[in-house]
């Protein structure tokens, strides 16, 4: 919450992204490269990138959604958009753990490639798509969606 609250919404989400993204990127590597031999340096790498990539998503990502939902979100439809996007949550949390396992099977250590990837899509999309919502008001954070839905849907009045 203290780095979100000092540094703002977007900079420590698209930081967190390509930081997570590259620690998925070496535990997929160096799992994919190394043989099945155990070597002590090897498993002390893993851990630590393990480790590392929890850290930033605990730092930036883990908190960063929730705060965002509660920031951006309409007035008028900040319940039920929440209820949605905390139901979606749930739900994907649920097939990632149930078919994780089948996919490792099947993939090994290159599965960790997938959410690199999907890390490094986030940033983008949070670069592009999503405005600094810190330091605003609810009531100025209605009137910018206003303004994004008003250019998305033409001419529409909100």
């Amino acid at each position: 919450m203290y780095v979100l609250e000092r540094f703002g919404r977007r900079r420590p989400l698209i930081i967190g992204a390509i930081w997570q993204s590259a620690w998925l990127f070496v535990f997929a590597s160096v799992g994919t490269a190394v043989d099945s031999t155990p070597d002590n340096v090897i498993g002390k790498l893993m851990i630590v990138s393990a480790c590392m990539f929890i850290w930033s998503f605990a730092m930036t990502w883990a908190p960063g959604v929730w705060i965002l939902i509660g920031e951006i979100l309409p007035t008028r439809t900040r319940a039920k958009q929440g209820s949605l996007s905390t139901a979606a949550n749930w739900i994907w949390n649920f097939l990632l753990a149930f078919f994780t396992p089948f996919i490792i099977d099947s993939l090994d250590y290159r599965y960790g490639y997938v959410p690199a990837a999907c890390n490094l899509m986030g940033a983008v999309v949070v670069y592009f798509f999503l405005y600094e919502s810190s330091n605003l008001s609810l009531e100025s954070m209605d009137k910018v969606g206003c303004l994004f839905f008003a250019l998305v849907n033409r001419f529409k009045r909100c």
